[in-house]
């Protein structure tokens, strides 16, 4: 079983090489929750829905720099700061600014609470 340390130091890791499906695959139960950062964000449930997620992003973005903060740790929680430079296909350029906040139970990410600047 992983331990909190190895998942958060093993996220931040598959991050920064942009291997985000491999990070949800390796690292997230089947449970795991996600509440949005904004009001008009839908809450999302179950390992399957949030590789449909990332799987979408992933095809339609262009990262032109990302930044991933080593983790910070309390508990069961660890938080990783997220900062991307990108654009989807044929639209201007965003800058992301995130705080993950990761629940971890039995060895597994289970709770990801995302805070937006």
């Amino acid at each position: 079983m992983n331990t909190i340390k190895q998942i958060a130091f093993r996220l931040a890791q598959l991050c920064r090489e942009r291997k985000f499906i491999e990070a949800y695959h390796e690292l997230y139960s089947n449970k795991t929750e996600s509440k949005g950062p904004r009001p008009r964000t839908l809450a999302s449930k179950g390992l399957m829905t949030f590789l449909e997620r990332i799987k979408q992003f992933v095809s339609k973005t262009d990262i032109h720099q990302i930044e991933i903060s080593d983790p910070l740790f309390a508990g069961d929680y660890f938080a990783i700061g997220f900062q991307m430079d990108y654009n989807f296909v044929h639209e201007p350029r965003r800058y992301m600014d995130e705080i993950c906040v990761c629940h971890v139970q039995n060895g597994k990410i289970t709770g990801l609470p995302i805070f937006m600047k």
